[in-house]
Parts: structure tokens; C-alpha cells; sequence
């Protein structure tokens, strides 16, 4: 029921800082933060409230814990390279290539392709989310948040 007033004499001008240690620290401050939330509202993926379980689950709960189904993939993938059909195989190396096209554009953006640095925004991101999934559930995050360290922006 409020009502927002516009004036166009008012300009408001927000700079994110991307320098890379300083989004990892954000990152991991989200991942934490995505895991508390999904945590503590747990109780919203009651089954007898299918559509808010659905909403729940397929949005929070999934966002916060896509980084550790990643690791159980790995992982899976890895037992089932070497004792299931070849198949398996196949999928290990497509997903190990994977993750090493994504480290060598978190190594050196500037030297790789488009796609290649998405690869490695998608893994850096979710192993941020995992450190920050870590950090909250081993008791390590207490939620302090610190100053960011000023930059050229601030002068």
C-alpha cells in the first residue's frame, strides 16, 4: 500500500568492487548466507504443503546446496569411471575437462575464450558457495562482516 514518489534530480550511483579476492569474499559470504537461510526455513519443505515445498526446494534449499551435489557427482562419477561401464569413463573425462578449462581461465582470463571463462565463473562461484556452505555449517561463520578495503573507486 505505499506509494513511491520519483524525482529525477536524485541520482544515486552504487560501484560494485570486482577485484577477484574481494567477490571470492562476498561469494563465500553468500554461499554461507544461502545455507543458514536453508537451514533455518527447513521446515518449508514440509510434503504436506507440496506447492511452498516445491517453491522452497527448487529455489533456496537447491541454491544453497547445488556446490556440495557437485562434489557428490565428482565423486560418484569417479566410482562409477572405474566400475561401471565405459561409459562412466567417458563422462570423468568430460567432466574433468571440464573443471580444467575452468581453472585455466580462473588462471588466466585474458588468454581464454568466452565460454571458457563462463566455466570458470560457474566453478568459482560454486566453490565459493561451498566454502561458505563449510564455513557455515562447521560453526566457523558467525556472520561478522568487515569493511572492503578502498579502492581507486573511493577517490
Amino acid at each position: 500500500g505505499a506509494r513511491a514518489v520519483y524525482d529525477p534530480a536524485i541520482v544515486a550511483l552504487e560501484e560494485e568492487r570486482t577485484a577477484r579476492p574481494q567477490e571470492f569474499r562476498r561469494r563465500v559470504r553468500i554461499g554461507s548466507g544461502n545455507v543458514q537461510q536453508a537451514l533455518r526455513l527447513r521446515a518449508l519443505a514440509d510434503p504436506r504443503r507440496p506447492g511452498l515445498a516445491f517453491i522452497f526446494l527448487s529455489g533456496k534449499a537447491l541454491r544453497a546446496f547445488v556446490p556440495f551435489l557437485m562434489v557428490v557427482a565428482l565423486c560418484a562419477n569417479l566410482v562409477l569411471a572405474f566400475t561401471g561401464p565405459r561409459f562412466y569413463l567417458l563422462l570423468l573425462a568430460g567432466q574433468a575437462g571440464f573443471y580444467i578449462v575452468a581453472l585455466a581461465a580462473m588462471l588466466r582470463p585474458d588468454r581464454m575464450p568466452r565460454i571458457a571463462r563462463l566455466a570458470g565463473y560457474f566453478v568459482e562461484g560454486h566453490a565459493a558457495g561451498l566454502w561458505g556452505g563449510l564455513r557455515q555449517m562447521s560453526g566457523r561463520d558467525k556472520g561478522r562482516w568487515g569493511r572492503a578495503h578502498v579502492t581507486d573507486m573511493d577517490t
